[in-house]
Order: C-alpha cells, then sequence, then structure tokens
C-alpha cells in the first residue's frame, strides 16, 4: 500500500423510487472497487474454475460420514481389530462386508468361538445400511451459494 496510515472511504447517492438517498459510506482499505459488470465477471471465472476442480478437493467437496462410524456396506476390514490377516481370513470364507460378517453365525475356519464372538461384540448395535453420499458444490450452478448460503 502507498500510503500505511491512510483510509479509504467510498461514498455514494442512488435515485430510489425518484427520490435522491444518500447511501451508507464504505470503507474499502486494501480492497479494490470495480464495476458492478465487472465484479459479475469475476465471479463467473470463479465459478468456473471451482466447476473445473478435479478429485475430492475440500471444502467443495463434503464427507458426511461421521468419524467412526460403521456401515453394513462397507469392507470387513472397517471393523476394529480386523488388519489384513483378519480380512484376508474373512475373505476366503466369502465374508467381504460387515454386513456378511453381522450375517455369519457360526465361526468360519480360522477363528475360534471366543476370538469370533470377540470380533463381533466389536459391532456396534443397529448398523446403518448405506454410508451417505458426499455433497458435491460443484455440481450446483452456483458452488459458493451451495456450500456457504446467501451471505
Amino acid at each position: 500500500m502507498k500510503y500505511t496510515d491512510e483510509v479509504r472511504f467510498c461514498f455514494g447517492v442512488a435515485l430510489v423510487n425518484d427520490i435522491g438517498t444518500r447511501l451508507e459510506p464504505f470503507e474499502y482499505t486494501g480492497r479494490k472497487v470495480v464495476l458492478h459488470s465487472t465484479f459479475e465477471k469475476l465471479v463467473k471465472e470463479e465459478i468456473k474454475r471451482v466447476k473445473s476442480l478435479t478429485g475430492n478437493c475440500p471444502p467443495w467437496v463434503v464427507n458426511q460420514r461421521p468419524e467412526g462410524a460403521i456401515y453394513l456396506d462397507d469392507p470387513v476390514d472397517k471393523v476394529k481389530g480386523v488388519g489384513n490377516k483378519k480380512k484376508e481370513q474373512l475373505k476366503k470364507v466369502g465374508i467381504l462386508t460387515v454386513a456378511d460378517l453381522v450375517r455369519t453365525m457360526q465361526p468360519p475356519d480360522g477363528f475360534t468361538a471366543k476370538s469370533f464372538s470377540t470380533l463381533k461384540s466389536k459391532l456396534p448395535n443397529n448398523i446403518p445400511p448405506t454410508a451417505p453420499s458426499p455433497i458435491d458444490h460443484r455440481k450446483y450452478e452456483n458452488p459458493y451459494l451451495s456450500l456457504y448460503g446467501d451471505e
């Protein structure tokens, strides 16, 4: 900034219903004032830029899945205590998802009754079927309005 102790204000008037109205002063220190047409062009360019982003890029893609939540359609290794070794043992007998594990009543090969019971006891009651889908604000006409609202 040219003068660090400087403050900039914008003063204006408008004709509202054929009556001259004085607008509230607007302090714009450190900002750039542009024409409305320039502002709208910049908004369109920014929306285009956001929509062209790829991948899972916060804040535009919001994961609604609660931390640590388990769903029936999750892979079995989402269950606490199931690492690669147990996952492979369960895979050999056709247990691929949490739903498969819930439905299995008898311990599969490679598991004792106690170890299988311990594993199943780590499952919460009333497991929801599917995880909520993430919200991709880039798919909306205006990603900013979708994400932040009309502020």
